[in-house]
This record gives structure tokens, sequence and C-alpha cells, in this order.
């Protein structure tokens, strides 16, 4: 007996009670048929709903010969009335998709005498196939089109025909159809063959907004997305545009350089729709503002990655410092941290940084005395960033904070333990600052100068290496330096002449 599709008759129905029918054992979960449903099933480039069965949560919906099967991660009995309750964002999401689909393929057909040849409805976005060339400036007046089509809220009609009749309709079908066809109106866009679910007023659509258009086969694919996916990626962009826009305030105020910081930046757009990567923003930025400095805060090792270097290595203006949270170097210690990555991760991030942004300063942070530590992991820590080589370091002894999980461990450490480990870290990441600057005595480097100090003016280079210099008037000022000696926490140097 086949399904009855509630799903046709209100493509808008969240709730329902039918009947099982059936229920055996699948691999990783329960085959359950119903007398009805309004789960729609995988079919015409449109995913299956999700959702909850009598208690059981439905994982996949599939259809064959008119019968519609739920896979149900437990168990229903036959017989017996269970409630239905669909996860209506999903399903309404897809509609979106599915009804703007409709709308751009039809005036896209109609303006080109072209075929929809594919279609796919992803996770993220939607791809549409046609077998013409479309160039994107006039892909553009479709999406005002399809837009403008939304807006005015037309009804959508959705029929059965057949024969004769069916012959007479002038609708798009990628293949001849027998039978009852399920013809779907869009008046004035659209007229197709199909068994999806659709809103049922154009307004319902939202907003459609092209992303890209490529060439494929013999035409084109264009991708786009609808509705609550549009509105999502264009707050993402909004949010985006933001963070640009303060960049260029800044740079009209007479900033020469800013700081994209935060508690851990590569957390950005993370909480945005599409979560949008970080390295799209600091390019934007950078690329905004190409005079001025763009200097990163502090990052997660994760974040490094080879697409990551080589795109940030094409900005000129960007700073090569770069501060890489580590916090132990021992993975035991790490591992109690919580961390999410360990010394081998770590030092690939390193190695990845100096092959694309030679001589580049990473710096870091380190926490000694963390609860439990032992002496041999803090000699593995120190070990650690012996290999690292950092520029700079800032080194923190454990501070308990009640409440927090470390606070509970066992084996936390006296003052006189954390002084002494403390002192040790320090003084190797001493030599390697010192070290670090030492390598750019007789060199030249860019500084851009900040204020006075004694008969010095400070100000910092790309490599965020301090410099002192002699000079008047340098208070914002970029200019050509000659490091002559190591300083204090930084450099001596010399104006050069043509500065």
């Amino acid at each position: 007996m086949e399904t009855e599709k509630l799903f046709y008759a209100d493509p808008f129905l969240t709730e329902f009670d039918a009947r099982v029918l059936a229920c055996e054992a699948v691999k990783d979960g329960f085959a359950v048929v119903l007398d009805r449903t309004a789960f729609y099933p995988e079919g015409g480039g449109q995913p299956y709903d999700t959702g909850v069965l009598g208690g059981a949560e439905v994982l996949d919906v599939h259809e064959r010969a008119g019968v519609i099967t739920h896979k149900c991660a437990s168990p229903l009995p036959v017989g017996e009335t269970v409630h239905g309750r669909l996860d209506w964002a999903r399903r309404f999401d897809h509609m979106q998709q599915h009804s703007g689909e409709h709308i751009c393929s039809g005036l896209i057909c109609a303006r080109y005498g072209c075929d929809n040849v594919g279609f796919h409805m992803g996770a993220e976005s939607v791809t549409i196939d046609f077998n013409a060339d479309i160039p994107w400036e006039e892909l553009l007046e479709i999406e005002a089109a399809a837009n403008r089509y939304i807006y005015e809220d037309h009804a959508i009609d959705i029929q059965l025909h057949r024969g004769a009749e069916l012959d007479a309709i002038d609708y798009r079908s990628k293949k001849p159809l027998e039978g009852d066809v399920r013809i779907v109106t869009f008046p004035g866009a659209d007229c197709c063959a199909c068994c999806g679910t659709h809103v049922m007023r154009s307004g319902q659509v939202g907003i459609v907004k092209f992303l890209s258009v490529q060439k494929f086969r013999e035409g084109v694919r264009i991708e786009l997305l609808c509705g609550g996916r549009a509105y999502r990626y264009l707050s993402a962009c909004w949010a985006q545009d933001v963070a640009v826009a303060q960049a260029k305030a800044l740079a009209q105020r007479g900033y020469r350089e800013l700081v994209m910081t935060g508690i851990e930046i590569a957390s950005w757009g993370v909480d945005l729709p599409g979560k949008p990567e970080v390295t799209l923003l600091i390019e934007e930025i950078c690329k905004a503002v190409p005079d001025l400095r763009v200097r990163l805060g502090s990052l997660e090792p994760r974040v490094v990655t080879e697409d990551f270097c080589r795109r940030l290595s094409a900005l000129p203006n960007l700073c090569p410092q770069f501060h890489l949270s580590m916090q132990s170097g021992c993975d035991t210690v790490l591992q109690r941290m919580k961390r999410k990555y360990d010394t081998a991760r770590y030092y690939e991030s390193v190695e990845l940084l100096r092959k694309f942004f030679p001589e580049c300063a990473v710096t870091t942070d380190m926490i000694v005395a963390f609860p439990g530590e032992t002496e041999e992991e803090f000699a593995q820590s120190l070990a650690f960033i012996r290999r690292c080589n950092f520029a700079d370091m800032h080194i923190f002894p454990y501070s308990r904070r009640p409440g927090t999980p470390a606070d509970k461990m066992p084996g936390q450490h006296n003052n006189a333990t954390k002084e002494i480990r403390s002192r040790a870290a320090i003084a190797v990441a001493e030599e390697m600052s010192v070290g670090y600057r030492q390598s750019w005595v007789g060199r030249t480097l860019e500084v851009l100068f900040e204020e006075k100090d004694g008969k010095y003016y400070t100000g910092h280079a790309p490599n965020y290496v301090k410099v002192y210099a002699e000079g008047e008037n340098l208070h914002n000022e970029i200019r050509t330096v000659t490091v002559t000696g190591v300083y204090r926490d930084g450099v001596t140097g010399e104006l050069t002449m043509d500065s």
C-alpha cells in the first residue's frame, strides 16, 4: 500500500499522527513504514526531512514504489498510532531553496532558451547547471528580476495533469513523463514538473542571492542562496564590512598601524552565519588600508595552515610577527589544560610561518608550574621552546582561580617552585630574544616611532622588535633605521640619511 503524502496536501504541516505499518531492524537504525507521513523523502534534488517520530529520531527518509520508509534511531510498535514532528527549520529552508531555484531557472531558461541540466541542494548552497553561456553581469539582472518576483508575492499553483491536458502545457522537464505529473507553476516565472515541496507564495522565499558563475561542461554552473541562507550570508558580509569600515576610519584619522586583536582572533566568524573564516577578514582589511601596517593578535595554532600562510604572505602590509598561543611545551600538560593541539601540531605551525614569512618573529606565552607539572614535564617544555626558538615570550607562573577545574587538580605547586621555574623559563626566553634581535644588527628596519624615552625615540618594526633611535619630531613617523646593537628590551639604531 502506498504511503499517503501529507506534505503534498499541506507543505506547512509540521506535526501529524500516523499508524505504524512496519518496523524492522536495519544497519544503524530501524526502518519504519507509516500509513501516512508529513516527512518528505529525498528526491527531485531536495534532501529528506528529519525530526521525531513517536519519540524516535528520524535519521533518513526515502521512497520506493510509492512506499515511504523512515529510518529511525529506535524501534516503534507496529499497529500503534505515533505522533510525528518535523524539524521545521530544515524543511522550510529546503522549501525556500527549491522555490527560489524554480524562479531563477524559469527566468534564465526563458531568457536564453536553454535547459536546466543539473540541480543540487547542498547543506551550504544551491547549484544549478545550464547548457548556455551566461555572463555574470547578465546574471545579476536575473537576480534583480527574481527578487522583484519574490516581492510581488505571487501565489504558487501546484496541480496534477495527465494525457492531453499534460501535452497542452508548456512545462520544463529533464525527461518525457507519463501518467499523473505534478506541475508546479510560478505564474510569470516558471512552469516545471517537480516532486519537491515548495512555499505557497513567492514572498515566502524571502530573497535570492547569486554567489558565483563558472564554466561547467557545455554551459555554466551557478551558485546561489535563498531565504534564510541568503540573509545569514549577507549578515556575515555586513560584519566583515563593519570591520573594514573601522579600519578605513582609523586610517583617515592618521593612524599608521592597527592590531586585529581579541581573546583569540582565529575564532572570529564562528558565531556568524556561514562561519566566515578570519583569513578572509584579514585579506579584506589589508587590502582596504594598504598604507597601514596590520598586525595580528593572539592566534590559535590550528588556524595556521598552508592555505592561511600562502594567502597572508601575499599581503605586503601584514606585519611578519605572529603570537601563537602555547601555554606549555609538554603534551601531557597540554592534555591536562584541555588544549586542542599538541606540540607536534604547534611546531608544524611554527615551521609553516617561517616557510612563508622568512625571519618572521614568532612569539608566545607559557605557564609554568601548572598543577601536577613534574620536573621532567617542565624540562620538556624548556626543550620545546628552545626548538621553536621564539623571538619573544611572556612567562607566567600558574595562578589559582577558585571555581576553575585547575583549582581542584592535585599537585598544586608552592610559590618557591613557581619562582624557580619562572626564572628558568625567563632565562631561556631572554637568550632566544637576544639572539633574534642580534640577528638584525647591521641591517635596516622600517620603524613606526611612538614616544620619547630619555634621549631616544622608541618605536616598533613590523616584526615587533622595539627600536631606540635618536631624532626629533618622530612621533607617528615611519623611518628606515640601521640597527646598531642590542639594547635593553630592543635594539638601538640610526636613522638612514634618506629617511
